[in-house]
C-alpha cells in the first residue's frame, strides 16, 4: 500500500498550482459564457430583456460541465490517479445509507433557516428559487425535463466531483484535512452566488 502512496506522490503537481490553474481558467471560461449569454439576449430581444430561467440553467450546467472538464484534465497531471483525486471508489452500504439520511435531514434544516433568512431580510430574496419553481412546475414539457437533469442530476453530480473531490484533494495535499474540509466547504458555498443559496 504504501509503495502507491509513494508512486501517486512522485511528480505530483503542487495543490496551490492546481488550485490557481482551475480558478484561472474557470474565470475566462465564465467571461466566455457572459459574453455568449449577453450575445443570445441581445439577438432575441433587442438587448433590453433579462435572460429567461432556462438561458440561465443552461449556461450554468455549461459553466459547471466546463469546470468538471478542466478539473479532470488538471487531475490527470503528473502521477495524480483521477479516481483518488475525485474520490470515486466503493463505500459500504450502510455508509452510503447513513450519509442519504443525513443529506436530508441537514436539507430540512437548510430549507428552514433559508426560509428564515428570507423574512429577515431582503437581501436574501427568494425570486430565483420561485422562477426555478415555476419553471419546474409550469414550463413547458421539454423545460421541465431539461431542469430537472440539470438541477437534480448534472449539476450536483459535478459539483460534488469538483468540491468534494478536486478541490478537496488540492487543500488535503498543502493543508490537511480539516483544512480541506473546511474551505471546500466554504468555496462551494460561494460558487452558488445568490445569499440564500449561500448561507444555508
Amino acid at each position: 500500500m504504501t509503495d502507491v502512496v509513494e508512486e501517486r506522490d512522485q511528480g505530483v503537481p503542487s495543490g496551490w498550482r492546481q488550485l490557481l490553474t482551475f480558478g484561472l481558467h474557470s474565470l475566462l471560461w465564465l467571461i466566455v459564457l457572459v459574453f455568449a449569454m449577453a450575445a443570445i439576449v441581445g439577438a432575441g430581444d433587442g438587448g433590453d430583456a433579462a435572460p429567461s430561467v432556462a438561458l440561465t440553467l443552461g449556461i450554468s450546467a455549461a459553466a459547471t460541465l466546463g469546470f468538471f472538464v478542466l478539473a479532470s484534465r488538471l487531475a490527470g497531471r503528473g502521477s495524480l490517479v483521477r479516481r483518488q483525486v475525485f474520490a470515486w471508489k466503493a463505500r459500504p452500504l450502510p455508509l452510503v445509507l447513513s450519509a442519504v439520511l443525513a443529506g436530508f435531514s441537514i436539507e430540512i434544516f437548510a430549507g428552514w433557516w433559508a426560509e428564515l433568512l428570507a423574512g429577515l431580510s431582503e437581501i436574501f430574496s427568494t425570486k430565483a428559487l420561485e422562477e426555478m419553481a415555476t419553471l419546474l412546475v409550469e414550463g413547458s414539457s421539454g423545460d421541465r425535463a431539461i431542469g430537472v437533469v440539470l438541477v437534480l442530476l448534472v449539476a450536483p453530480f459535478a459539483e460534488e466531483l469538483i468540491f468534494r473531490g478536486f478541490v478537496w484533494d488540492s487543500f488535503e495535499r498543502e493543508l490537511g484535512s480539516r483544512a480541506a474540509w473546511l474551505l471546500s466547504s466554504l468555496l462551494f458555498a460561494l460558487y452558488h452566488v445568490d445569499p440564500l443559496h449561500v448561507v444555508p
